[in-house]
């Protein structure tokens, strides 16, 4: 497991399958997050699996991933516009397990679904990636392209080695009632920024 990104590949022939993906409980927060445009605002949901196993997709014969067991997601992986062809509700595992990685800048890796878990860091391009592969294993065969080409040119973009500060305290912000936008336009770490 030492390159990671290249054992992830992108759908022709792909063996993504989902080992756990349903029930997934998402709990409404009450905050609201603003969205595009503007005036729209997203609500920001609580996923929380402490004690369970979170959602897990197989890559490939010997490599499974799994997203943090506890954060806040807003399922706002694909870019708002690309919601008028991909819904935020068409597969709530797969975006679950792209919010992490894009919170946390990485996974959890494994070589069999039931050893240990081991986070990896891992690059914008992977978990882009990775959503599609989500979407391939739940049957969107057409829509995981469009997934990739959308969230790879217009979703968050981080390098496999960034540290995920900014993006975390403002969840952990915004789920005690206490956010303040950034008014900082260049902060490129924001994922709530405009």
């Amino acid at each position: 497991m030492n390159d990671l990104s290249s054992r992830i590949c992108c759908i022709p022939g792909s063996q993504a399958v989902w080992v756990v993906d349903y029930p997934i409980r998402l709990d409404d927060t009450g905050v609201r997050i603003p969205g595009w445009p503007p005036w729209r605002r997203r609500p920001l949901y609580e996923y929380n699996k402490a004690g369970a196993t979170p959602v897990t997709l197989q890559l490939a014969s010997d490599l499974f991933v799994r997203s943090d067991r506890h954060f806040y997601t807003d399922l706002g992986s694909v870019p708002e516009l690309g919601q008028l062809v991909v819904p935020k509700d068409l597969h709530n595992p797969s975006y679950v397990l792209h919010d992490s990685s894009c919170l946390f800048y990485g996974l959890y890796f494994s070589t069999t679904e039931n050893g240990e878990y081991v986070f990896h860091a891992i690059s914008s391009e992977a978990a882009a990636k990775i959503l599609a592969l989500g979407f391939y294993a739940a049957g969107y065969t057409l829509r995981c392209r469009l997934v990739h080409r959308l969230v790879r040119r217009l979703g968050p973009q981080w390098k496999a080695g960034d540290a995920p500060g900014t993006a975390l305290d403002e969840l952990r912000a915004l789920a005690e009632n206490r956010y303040r936008p950034s008014i900082n336009r260049a902060d490129k770490k924001s994922i709530f920024s405009f």
